[in-house]
């Protein structure tokens, strides 16, 4: 960025009060970025312990492996993902709202017992899925813009359809 100037007094004047202006803005400006960092180290770390805690909920369902075999792979879908924008440092960051299913009727007299723990399991897996994306991508969704939650959808839908087999 060039920076115009003229060779006279009212030009001098000028820039003066622009750099006292960005001086005074400058501790600002470091503490809003130290904010953002610290935030972004948070949220990184977040999403660090959620894939944990996801592969740790994956393996203490291993034992139910065969049990999933039965399981109608349409039962449970992700219809919408919903966003919520909070402000830290004056930056609009995401942060997970809501995530909605779709659990198609089961009639649980025909269906074995654990169907209905299943949903639950898988519902909770996917929250934790979706939630570690979310601080993955932190800064990238905004809450005016929900196209941005429409891969998060498909690819908790996907990520149910690949579970349970």
């Amino acid at each position: 960025m060039a920076i115009k100037f003229q060779y006279n007094k009212t030009s001098l004047n000028e820039l003066n009060k622009q750099l006292k202006t960005r001086t005074r803005a400058l501790p600002t400006l470091k503490s809003k970025e130290s904010a953002l960092r610290l935030e972004v180290k948070k949220a990184k770390e977040r999403s660090e312990r959620l894939v944990a805690q996801l592969e740790a909920e994956l393996k203490s369902y291993e034992y139910m492996a065969r049990l999933w075999n039965e399981f109608e792979p349409g039962l449970i879908s992700v219809t919408d993902v919903k966003l919520k924008t909070e402000k830290i440092a004056g930056v609009p960051v995401p942060a997970l709202e809501e995530v909605l299913f779709d659990v198609k009727d089961i009639n649980l007299f025909t269906k074995p017992m654990w169907y209905a723990d299943g949903v639950q399991i898988l519902k909770n897996l996917a929250q934790m899925g979706i939630e570690s994306e979310v601080y993955t991508e932190f800064g990238l969704p905004k809450e005016e813009d929900h196209a941005e939650s429409q891969p998060l959808r498909e690819g908790a839908n996907s990520w149910l359809q690949r579970s349970h087999t």
